[in-house]
């Protein structure tokens, strides 16, 4: 845990002080995106704990959206992609109200964790009979 918690102070401050040395606009393909990567990385460690830590804690229904929402987050990262990204979110973006921003990000959500439900029943139906 302390290991992810200086990744992210690490990560962050790197970032920032990468950004401040090379100006530019903040994209990825600025080099302050590799303190990103390391602030980020240590995030997701800091996530994974939480969970194992509040896990035996939660209700048995509970745990079991989460973890399917887990074992879909890939699945849903295809998802998502397109719309934040890509060209499905380019005439959205810098267009958008915060609170118009919200409710997409919401609806996002909810889109992505309905695939990751569904996605299981998708792929048997594609995949040919055994």
């Amino acid at each position: 845990m302390f290991i992810a918690i200086g990744a992210v102070v690490v990560g962050w401050f790197s970032m920032v002080a990468l950004h401040d040395a090379f100006g530019g606009a903040l994209n990825r393909q600025h080099v302050a995106v590799v303190g990103n990567v390391l602030d980020l990385a240590g995030r997701g460690a800091l996530v994974l704990v939480a969970g194992v830590a509040l896990a035996p804690f939660l209700p048995e229904r509970a745990r079991h959206h989460l973890v399917l929402l887990g074992r879909g987050s890939l699945s849903a990262y295809v998802v998502h992609l397109p719309f934040c990204y890509g060209r499905f979110g380019a005439p959205l973006r810098e267009s958008l109200t915060s609170a118009q921003a919200l409710a997409g990000i919401a609806a996002l959500t909810f889109i992505t964790y309905g695939f990751v439900r569904l996605w299981p029943a998708f792929r048997r139906a594609l995949s040919p009979p055994s």
